[in-house]
């Protein structure tokens, strides 16, 4: 058995009686009777959970659902008379009474521009 992320030289291939890890990879120990035994068992173990884990996954991805995030972001938040746009600048609120005020972070000034 070979420790997971190693590979193990040519020559080596047939001591398959042991547990093999580091770069390069040695013997670390040599597998009871039971561990050996119980390989394909747990082979098929590993493999019944990634099939499971494989269907969490979609297979074009998942990087529309950070768009979509993004996307509500850009949407207007919009409370009692007042309506908040993010933009690259900063924010725009539409101020029912006064028209917009324009924030500028970098600056941190304001601007009251008239509906």
């Amino acid at each position: 058995m070979l420790a997971s992320g190693y590979i193990l030289a040519p020559e080596l291939q047939d001591a398959a009686s042991g547990l093999w890890a580091g770069k390069p990879a040695m013997l670390v120990r040599l597998l009871t009777t039971d561990e050996i035994v119980s390989i394909p068992q747990l082979a098929d173990i590993q493999r019944e959970l990634a099939q499971e884990h494989a269907q969490e996954f979609f297979p074009c991805g998942t990087a529309y659902l950070e768009v979509e995030k993004l996307r509500e972001k850009q949407q207007p938040l919009r409370r009692d008379g007042f309506t908040i746009r993010p933009n690259a600048s900063g924010i725009s609120m539409k101020v029912e009474t006064l028209g917009f005020v324009k924030v500028d972070f970098s600056t941190l000034k304001h601007q009251v521009v008239k509906a």
